[in-house]
């Protein structure tokens, strides 16, 4: 059959050997660099699944941890909003204790002002 090729050709056989030959070795070298792509592409596929997991936990995480925060902010504003009520509550207790002394103080103040103001005109 190579007789028959070579005749064909024009070729002598030692030509068409090393044609074959050539053919077999691109053959080979093809199937090898896809076969080389093949694992690099299923160990990036792995690796990229991974790091989507990875990706995916962290954001679980992330999130537990915004509500977490939310939550705390909450309860921190409950407790501020209570301890500004019970302040409230004091400084208008003490704003009517002084308010009822300092009408109280203006009376005597104003007794003694009239009494002062009625010893001056009886001087006069």
């Amino acid at each position: 059959m190579i007789e028959l090729i070579a005749r064909t050709l024009g070729l002598d056989k030692i030509a068409i050997y090393v044609f074959i030959a050539l053919i077999t070795l691109c053959g080979i070298g093809i199937t090898y660099y896809e076969w080389k792509k093949d694992i690099e592409n299923q160990a990036l596929s792995k690796f990229n699944t991974k790091q989507m997991e990875q990706i995916i936990n962290d954001e679980h995480d992330y999130q537990a941890k915004q509500q977490t925060i939310a939550n705390d902010q909450s309860l921190i504003i409950r407790k501020t909003d209570d301890v500004n009520t019970k302040i409230d509550t004091k400084i208008n207790k003490i704003n009517a204790v002084v308010s009822f002394n300092a009408k109280k103080q203006d009376k005597q103040a104003s007794d003694v002002l009239k009494n002062t103001i009625k010893m001056l005109s009886e001087d006069n």
